[in-house]
């Protein structure tokens, strides 16, 4: 730990603690709590990302896990800082080998767009993966990402069975577009058994949250009784709601009935 660290978790400690001890066993958490405040404009502090970042390059030298995070997001984002996709990168990386998740699938989504780092699908794959392991509030996109590569085959031989597996879990967690993927699976029989119903309860779920493709394809299902009992109205109804969206094969269905 360097001096100019020591000086301030004494200074902080003895100022607002009365105790240096405790700041220099819990510095990474002080100084955490002291970027975020001033990250996001917290307890009567005003936002300020300069002192931000100089705070959370404190608290990750002292070893948090959470703030190299933060500080990949700052830089990925420009916030306080020119945009500097590779020392995103280079932060999540100290994040992910700190077990935050998180960091795990942000790194995982900088090497498959090539951000920051050379664009490789089989390291977007080993991160998002691990992310998975760990605490990880965005775990639906993690399975869906990881769904999405093994039904393209990025970075791994393609494997439908396990694209939707992986798209069914983060269906399950609600994720919008990967809804949308199990039902069309379903219905087309890919990667799954052929199911009309089980494709008719996924499509509606990812309808119902605004999703064209989806109201799209569940106006098909009740136009032809796919799954449900034929509905023109309801047909129309989802074809309509779908075409307002610019969704073009729904207004020619539309206009075909």
């Amino acid at each position: 730990m360097n001096k100019r660290i020591i000086f301030w978790l004494v200074f902080i400690g003895l100022l607002f603690m009365g105790s240096a001890a405790y700041t220099i066993h819990y510095g990474d958490r002080i100084f955490y709590n002291l970027a975020l405040n001033y990250d996001k404009g917290l307890n009567g502090y005003a936002q300020n990302y300069g002192r931000a970042m100089t705070a959370y390059k404190i608290s990750t030298k002292l070893g948090h896990d959470v703030s190299p995070y933060n500080l990949g997001v700052m830089y990925a984002e420009g916030d306080g800082v020119s945009v500097n996709h590779r020392r995103a990168a280079e932060y999540y990386l100290i994040a992910a080998d700190r077990a935050n998740g998180r960091a795990m699938y942000n790194l995982g989504m900088a090497y498959y767009v090539g951000e920051g780092v050379p664009k490789d699908y089989k390291q977007a794959l080993h991160w998002i993966e691990k992310s998975l392991e760990f605490s990880n509030p965005v775990k639906s996109y993690s399975h869906y990402m990881i769904g999405l590569m093994h039904r393209r085959g990025r970075g791994v031989p393609q494997d439908m069975a396990k694209a939707h597996a992986h798209y069914l879990q983060a269906a399950e967690l609600g994720y919008v577009d990967a809804q949308n993927n199990v039902g069309v699976m379903f219905r087309d029989g890919r990667g799954v058994g052929q199911d009309y119903e089980q494709a008719f309860y996924w499509l509606e779920k990812a309808a119902q949250q605004g999703f064209a493709k989806a109201q799209y394809s569940l106006g098909v299902l009740y136009l032809e009784g796919l799954g449900v009992h034929v509905d023109t109205n309801q047909a129309k109804f989802w074809l309509r709601a779908a075409s307002k969206q610019g969704h073009f094969r729904a207004a020619l269905k539309l206009r075909s009935m």
